[in-house]
Order: structure tokens, then C-alpha cells, then sequence
């Protein structure tokens, strides 16, 4: 399950990514990168609940 949400938060991240580079408006530049950072800091959170669950390691 940790893979398949990591892929979905990877694919958001490419997709803001082109649209970001589509836009000069910034204030859409500007929500389009906070929602690439919310997005980058899903994919970390992600990753580290798959190692801790991995290890049996919860706190």
C-alpha cells in the first residue's frame, strides 16, 4: 500500500511540476509549489512509515 501512495504523490508531483512550468502567474506558482513541498513531505512520511513497520520500530 506504501508504494502504490508513493506513486500516486510521484505522478502529483510530476503533474504540478508541468503545470508550474506552464504558468507565469505567481500566485498560482506559488500554490503549485505548496503543493508539490505538501506532496514531497507525503512521499518522505510515506517511506519512513514503510521502513519503521518494516523493522516493527512505531515511536
Amino acid at each position: 500500500i506504501f508504494d502504490a501512495q508513493i506513486e500516486v504523490c510521484q505522478a502529483l508531483i510530476a503533474d504540478l511540476d508541468q503545470r508550474a512550468a506552464a504558468h507565469g502567474d505567481l500566485v498560482l506558482e506559488l500554490v503549485h509549489d505548496f503543493r508539490r513541498r505538501q506532496a514531497v513531505f507525503i512521499v518522505e512520511w510515506l517511506r519512513v512509515c514503510r521502513e519503521r513497520l518494516s523493522q516493527g520500530v512505531i515511536a
